[in-house]
């Protein structure tokens, strides 16, 4: 492998910037690339991923059985680039807030579906939720399109990935 290889992290983030330069529509989201610590990348299915980009989904969810990424790895300030699954990256949104609860029983996923259910786009039927224990809860500023989707051949069939993280050496995880 040649020192100036790259793996699909750092095509990516490469990838990014070059995206949103020079498009002053997007300037927040550029600028929030040049100087953000931490680059997600989330995996999303219809109908969700045509709500991020349409603008009527401005906060994303994730529930999990495990701690792992995004739980309690996401910050406002973070990039989050949105790829459709087994599609490309079609954009990114800034991450205006994100907060992990950490719910003792189905009743309380229960609860909290019941009371999130507009705001994050779900049907209000607890029943793919029950056995959760985590939940993170991230606030989105607007979504910036890519005027080129960018194909991404990411391993495995992870939900979430963290991209860069510059608090790390880089080998920080997926989500499964």
């Amino acid at each position: 492998m040649s020192m100036f290889a790259t793996d699909w992290r750092g095509k990516l983030q490469c990838d990014l910037v070059n995206g949103y330069q020079g498009r002053g529509l997007d300037a927040e989201v550029c600028d929030a690339l040049a100087r953000c610590r931490r680059i997600h990348l989330a995996i999303m299915r219809e109908p969700w991923a045509t709500y991020i980009a349409d603008g009527s989904k401005r906060v994303e969810s994730r529930w999990g059985k495990v701690r792992c990424a995004p739980h309690d790895d996401i910050d406002a300030g973070d990039v989050i680039a949105w790829k459709r699954t087994g599609g490309p990256v079609y954009g990114a949104s800034c991450v205006t807030s994100g907060i992990t609860s950490y719910l003792r029983s189905d009743d309380e996923v229960a609860a909290k579906v019941c009371r999130l259910a507009d705001q994050i786009r779900i049907a209000n039927d607890p029943t793919p939720y029950l056995g959760k224990r985590l939940l993170t809860l991230i606030r989105l500023g607007p979504f910036a399109p890519l005027a080129r989707p960018i194909e991404v051949k990411q391993p495995g069939r992870a939900g979430w990935l963290i991209v860069h993280d510059a608090g790390t050496d880089g080998s920080t995880g997926a989500t499964t």
